[in-house]
């Protein structure tokens, strides 16, 4: 009613295209537990130890039971025989006509609850560890071993050729429509060939096996709640056929027999762990490759014999006449629902984090490719964030607001020291100027104080003495006109 459901998500493309960083940020986005097939063993492989611990609890438990048991019986035992002993010793107080001693009422009683260190003999340790180690009467103790040797016979499938009573059947030449199909079976007849040759191949768990350990792991709680986002596998579709079918996938007795080939006839697919949608990262080979060198260093795992070993593969199995793609494309499950199939071009991306915030509590830049995924997928299926990712995300948005403020705040202060560090330093140089044009006059006035004084020295020498005289004249007589009487007196004293 409420639209939610588990998200279940399939990521496939050749190596180095970009599926496990495509898997882990709409992991990270989505919150769905996101694994790949190497997570998935390395868990399965987990449950030995945690099953040996639970088996070695119970057995504790049953050790520690058996020993209270027996402390107690020979406690019980030690006070019986103490008993028997004081009615033995008061009959024959009384045989002998001595008076019987005085007897608490509460004696039986203390005795029984005196603390009496009990140690166990050998023999008794040694029947209580056989005891404990006796799970044939535990029914859970049962079970757990049942189900460590179903997980060492599951993990003891190794990669084996199929027996195909395909590959034994030659194709008809004459039949034109069996001409695609012939080339199909000589592929698998080499791939099987390849497998026997290759002890990397022939050590690896088979598909039978890692169907097994899939279909465990897509049905714990977690995947059934929130869904999942599986990582590069299946990678043929007998991997598909065997993961999401619904049927049971058998367990094979031998491990050493070949493995059994599958029905022709498709079944339905499980609706608990059939996926909704299935994405398909595609990159051109000479991006690959040039990827291939800048990561090269990084994994050693990505050498290039092995890359080209897996691209090889995954071309043959999505790029052939039956592929991965166009069985989940056309499989349904038991309620007819189907897969939403998706293609994304890798080349333009950089398939790394983009550069983050400068905040760490602003939100990370979600990559093109991301956004194109999140956008086919649409809405979350799931509850919205819970209590507690509700509290953190107000406390992430009220530090961001902070932080913003914070750094408004600074920006503006900075501004405010620009502008006044820029005012300050205007002042300073029209100060400047001032000085040094005030400077430039006073160098004037002194370089026209030093070319006047050898005039000054002459007229105050020759002319000032004789023209202060002159004036002094005509201030004396008072002409009516003073310069044609003064030009007159200098013309008649310059005679004299």
């Amino acid at each position: 009613a409420r639209g939610v459901t588990p998200l279940r998500v399939v990521i496939l493309g050749p190596p180095l295209s970009g599926k496990t960083y495509a898997a882990r940020a709409l992991s990270t986005t989505l919150n769905i537990p996101h694994f790949t097939i190497a997570d998935a063993v390395s868990e399965y492989k987990y449950q030995l130890t945690e099953l040996a611990d639970e088996l070695d609890r119970l057995r504790q438990i049953r050790l520690e039971q058996r020993t209270t048991e027996l402390k107690d019986e020979k406690i019980k035992a030690f006070i019986e025989e103490r008993r028997l002993a004081k009615e033995e010793e008061a009959n024959q107080k009384a045989e002998q006509g001595l008076p019987p001693q005085g007897v608490d009422e509460d004696e039986d009683d203390v005795e029984e609850e005196e603390e009496f260190e009990v140690q166990l003999t050998a023999e008794e340790l040694e029947e209580v560890n056989s005891f404990a180690q006796d799970d044939d009467s535990d029914e859970r103790a049962l079970a757990i071993k049942d189900h460590i040797e179903e997980v060492k016979k599951v993990l003891a499938m190794k990669f084996k050729p199929i027996a195909d009573p395909a590959l034994a059947e030659p194709p008809n030449p004459k039949d034109k429509r069996k001409a695609a199909a012939a080339k199909q079976v000589a592929a698998r007849k080499k791939s099987v060939v390849q497998a026997v040759e290759d002890p990397q191949l022939s050590s690896k768990l088979s598909d039978r096996a890692l169907a097994i350990i899939l279909k465990w792991r897509l049905t714990r709680t977690q995947c059934r709640n929130q869904g999942y986002i599986l990582d590069g596998f299946p990678k043929t579709q007998r991997q598909a056929r065997l993961l999401f079918e619904d049927a049971e996938v058998e367990v094979l007795g031998d491990p050493d027999e070949p493995d059994l080939p599958l029905d022709p006839e498709e079944k339905p697919c499980a609706d608990n762990i059939f996926p909704d949608f299935l994405f398909c990262c595609n990159a051109e080979d000479t991006f690959l490759l040039e990827r291939l060198q800048r990561v090269q260093h990084e994994h050693p795992h990505n050498n290039p014999e092995d890359f080209l070993r897996r691209l090889d593969f995954y071309k043959q199995h999505h790029d052939g006449i039956t592929t991965v793609f166009d069985y989940l494309e056309g499989a349904r499950s038991v309620a007819g629902r189907s897969i939403t199939k998706r293609r994304f071009d890798t080349d333009e991306s950089p398939l790394a984090p983009l550069p983050p915030p400068k905040s760490v509590h602003a939100v990370r830049p979600v990559d093109p490719v991301i956004e194109k995924m999140l956008e086919a997928i649409g809405k979350p299926h799931n509850f919205g964030p819970t209590p507690q990712d509700a509290k953190r995300e107000a406390e992430r948005k009220r530090m961001l607001a902070l932080e913003e403020a914070g750094e408004r705040e600074a920006e503006e202060r900075r501004a405010r020291e620009t502008e006044t560090n820029e005012v300050l330093h205007a002042r300073k140089a029209k100060d400047d100027e001032t000085l040094r044009i005030n400077q430039m006059k006073d160098q004037e006035r002194r370089m026209l104080e030093e070319r006047k004084a050898p005039l000054k020295a002459y007229l105050m020498r020759s002319v000032i003495p004789i023209l202060t005289k002159g004036l002094i004249e005509v201030c004396n007589k008072r002409p009516e006109d003073p310069v044609d009487y003064l030009a007159e007196w200098l013309f008649r004293r310059s005679e004299e």
